[in-house]
């Protein structure tokens, strides 16, 4: 598995996974409340950051996406740069895929891979 750049065109694919992962994997840290409020933001892929060039996804065996996640320079919400200083974005892996190392590749995509 390798990551690859996202396009536009994984916004729908990019959906799924946060809302599998986010739904299933923050369950035991948030009360259900607290994720029933927060999910419907957390779970819709940025078109913007499909586009910058810096956010990746891997493909599953079957082509499905099981994780994805990239950086910005931008600071969410205010849009602030600074020097030097990067965020990290809309990280998830499926549930499926869990504690499988995608999030790693996702994290450090140029690294070679054995």
């Amino acid at each position: 598995m390798q990551p690859r750049i996202a396009e536009p065109d994984d916004e729908g694919a990019v959906s799924a996974v946060l809302l599998a992962s986010y739904t299933a994997l923050l369950a035991k840290d948030y009360a259900p409340a607290v994720l029933a409020a927060a999910l419907p933001r957390m779970v819709r892929a940025n078109p913007a950051l499909l586009a910058e060039g810096s956010f990746y996804v891997i493909d599953g065996p079957d082509g499905t996406v099981i994780g994805c996640g990239g950086w910005t320079r931008a600071a969410p919400g205010s849009g602030e740069q600074t020097a030097s200083v990067g965020h990290l974005r809309h990280f998830a892996t499926h549930p499926a895929e869990a504690r499988r190392g995608i999030g790693r590749l996702i994290y450090n995509p140029w690294r070679p891979r054995a």
